[in-house]
């Protein structure tokens, strides 16, 4: 009896062991060190891939090359590594587009929208623009398929950024290069927009053209629905980082923009904004 009892709890014991075994196979996770496990997103050729993360989930977006075009498409997967769209992702924009249009900029707001700002163009090629989507994390166009289109007649490589606000507005800044008699050089231009997509300063704010031209680094929100903007100045052959503040109001808040950079400087391969938890700027 005693020896059923000891054989009873062996075999038990080996039941269980092979029950957590097989439930521990089960539960691995989607993301692994093996490609055989990891999520495979897209698997043509792509451009400029980035990734943010909302609430248990990441929004990874790119240009995806198909057949004859390269197109924008944006992708949700869970935190597990699961995706939770259809596994062909969410096209943003059937325009094609050169292979060099990769600017584009993603932010996510307070409700895990994701905010999108593509550099886009014209179908005879002759005018650039930028359109800002908003989307669900349904997959919902907020702000309508075609969402906000912002153009300056003349501009090219068009460059967007964008800056999401204490109160889910957005401020989106693009570089606008000119090559034209008129308008030599470059210069920025920032617009705002109301959560529900509506255009809060009745014209955009540009830096530069007065005597300069400039080029943007970084924008990030400063707590009060308005902005810090980074930039390069270019001025009489000399390259040197200046900052402004821009109120909710898009009117520099500062007497006059302030210089970081001490001397000319040559050209700029990486650099970047931040903002601290009081409100610093780094």
């Amino acid at each position: 009896m005693k020896q059923l009892v000891v054989s009873d709890c062996i075999v038990f014991k080996l039941f269980l062991l092979l029950v957590i075994s097989i439930s521990s196979t089960n539960s691995v996770a989607q993301w692994n060190n093996s490609t055989d496990f990891n999520t495979i997103v897209y698997d043509g050729g792509v451009y400029g891939s980035k990734i943010v993360n909302g609430v248990n989930f990441y929004y990874v977006s790119s240009y995806q090359i198909i057949p004859g075009s390269r197109v924008p498409y944006l992708h949700k997967i869970n935190f597990d590594g699961y995706m939770e769209w259809p596994e062909t992702g969410l096209l943003i924009n059937n325009s094609d587009q050169p292979s060099n249009y990769t600017r584009y900029d993603i932010k996510v707001d307070a409700s895990n929208n994701a905010i999108v700002a593509y550099r886009n163009e014209s179908p005879s090629q002759q005018e650039q623009y930028v359109t800002t989507y908003k989307i669900s994390p349904e997959g919902e166009f907020l702000w309508g398929e075609n969402g906000k289109r912002f153009d300056i007649s003349g501009a090219m490589e068009i460059s967007p950024l964008l800056c999401i606000n204490q109160d889910s507005s957005i401020t989106m800044m693009a570089n606008l290069f000119f090559d034209n008699p008129n308008h030599p050089g470059s210069q920025i231009a920032l617009m705002r927009y109301s959560s529900a997509g509506d255009e809060l300063w009745g014209t955009d704010v540009i830096i530069g053209f007065e005597i300069y031209s400039a080029i943007h680094i970084g924008i990030v929100p400063d707590g009060e629905n308005g902005c810090y903007v980074i930039y390069i100045k270019l001025y009489n052959g000399e390259n040197e980082i200046f900052a402004r503040r821009i109120n909710d109001e898009g009117i520099s808040i500062w007497p006059q923009d302030i210089q970081i950079s001490a001397g000319s400087l040559g050209a700029i391969t990486n650099a970047s904004i931040k903002r601290g938890d009081n409100g610093e700027v780094f």
